[in-house]
């Protein structure tokens, strides 16, 4: 978790406990966090004195009298912790150092993930793990930017991969990338090919202001993670986006959204962070009988690719290992198909059994998704997905547009007669309600027919805007 502005504050708070300190002692608890042989590594800095600390982006370096460096690197949860002779160690201290005043510092790492390396004074800006840095936001010129600009222009990754590599800038990390790219109203996953010349100029501009801000602030404290023993941060306050999923937008009042970029938790304002690609793939969600159906054809009639995932269960449930499935799992015995209505009965009887079966079908409704988007040509792609969000979806899609009627079961009659009141039953278990505020768009569909064409047809030029 410490980026940069936790390793500065790091260095500031390790540093009155070791500068001008000699070691007398070195204690490996593990091994592998240092990097070459242990022995090697203490027997250099045994009766060395440290002068000074130093930092480049998320390293930290200890500098000694004797011409040696340590690189550091916190990596998810490592700290320096000053223990007293009367203090006992952590069970999560790795490398002890024993201090000529007769304190400890002990290097704690609960995940393991931090190392230790040993390097030469003359040398060490030329080890592979500093070499393939890239510039911090602080000290990024005009060239510098001109140079980002056309390397970034070679890559199609989401901007957010991008800047996670430390090989441009250096010193973000998952938290203010994050932060970086709502002030810059840039989409996580825009792909980096996209991204102009002013943009990058935002993004140096405003990565340098809140680095700058979050080390005066003492760096974020989130989860586990404190720069030193009973310290923390309070940038944390002042964060706009990251860990705020499902919140409002302090700009706008969209509900913040949640998605995965690269095996990292993502958090943006689907408004603000226009995403610019050359397509966007849209959910349309809410109860049965509401009016999904007819806003999904407004957007085939306009030549958009569309998709109905009930249609899409209605193909599932005529393939063998589907009809397999169900029968093992709910002791029927369907043949060739499995038939909706006999199925819904059961349901009906027991509503537990509706969690039993999505486990079967929704897996398998998002992979039928997923290879539809792939094989889609047109530009804006659309789906229909009653249980958008039990069937946890919603992360698939740039925008998801939720459609809600007071006249569900009174069209419900009129469009099926006979199974009209079980499907209000599954409605009733439906919880769409409790979603709404993950909404992009809202459509209240308690008029006339013309009503939903005209609120369907104003969010459809809406998303074609975004794609230009």
């Amino acid at each position: 978790m410490p980026e940069l502005p936790e390793v500065e504050i790091v260095k500031q708070v390790v540093s009155p406990l070791i500068v001008n300190r000699r070691i007398e002692k070195i204690v490996v608890l593990r091994r592998q966090t240092i990097l070459g042989d242990p022995e090697v590594f203490s027997k250099n800095l045994i009766g060395a004195t440290c002068t000074h600390l130093s930092r480049i982006g998320k390293y930290l370096m200890f500098h000694f009298d004797n011409q040696k460096v340590i690189i550091s690197h916190l990596r998810m949860e490592g700290k320096f912790y000053e223990i007293l002779p009367d203090e006992k160690d952590s069970k999560y201290a790795r490398v002890v150092f024993y201090l000529d005043n007769g304190h400890r510092l002990s290097f704690d790492d609960m995940r393991c993930f931090g190392i230790m390396k040993l390097a030469d004074e003359q040398t060490y800006l030329k080890e592979k793990e500093l070499t393939k840095l890239g510039l911090e936001p602080f000290d990024i010129k005009e060239k510098d930017i001109a140079l980002i600009y056309q390397k970034s222009k070679e890559r199609k990754i989401p901007i957010k991969s991008f800047l996670l590599n430390q090989e441009t800038i250096t010193g973000l990390g998952n938290i203010y990338v994050d932060e970086v790219l709502f002030a810059t109203k840039i989409h996580p996953h825009t792909p980096t090919n996209l991204i102009t010349l002013n943009d990058w100029k935002k993004i140096v501009e405003h990565s340098a202001r809140i680095l700058t801000s979050a080390i005066k602030a003492g760096g974020s404290t989130v989860k586990s993670y404190h720069p030193g023993k009973g310290i923390s941060g309070d940038f944390q306050l002042f964060l706009k986006v990251y860990g705020k999923a499902g919140q409002k937008c302090l700009n706008c009042d969209a509900i913040l959204r949640k998605t995965v970029t690269g095996g990292r938790g993502t958090t943006y304002c689907p408004h603000c962070q226009i995403k610019r690609n050359s397509s966007l793939l849209i959910a349309i969600t809410g109860p049965a009988g509401s009016g999904k159906s007819t806003i999904l054809n407004n957007f085939k009639v306009r030549g958009f690719a569309t998709l109905s995932s009930d249609d899409v269960v209605k193909e599932l449930y005529k393939k063998e290992n589907v009809v397999r499935l169900i029968n093992e799992k709910f002791g029927t015995d369907f043949k060739n198909e499995v038939d909706k209505n006999a199925l819904r009965q059961i349901l009906i009887a027991d509503s537990k059994k509706i969690k039993e079966l999505e486990k079967i079908v929704h897996p398998l409704v998002k992979k039928e998704i997923i290879t539809w988007v792939k094989n889609s040509k047109p530009s804006l792609k659309v789906v229909e997905v009653p249980l958008l969000y039990e069937a946890k979806m919603s992360n698939m899609f740039d925008y998801v547009i939720g459609v809600i009627s007071d006249k569900t079961n009174e069209r419900l009659a009129l469009r099926d007669p006979h199974s009209a009141k079980d499907i209000q039953q599954i409605n009733a278990l439906n919880q769409f309600s409790q979603y709404k505020k993950n909404l992009d768009f809202l459509i209240e569909n308690n008029s006339s027919l013309d009503d939903l064409n005209r609120k369907s047809e104003k969010i459809i030029n809406i998303l074609k805007s975004y794609l230009n």
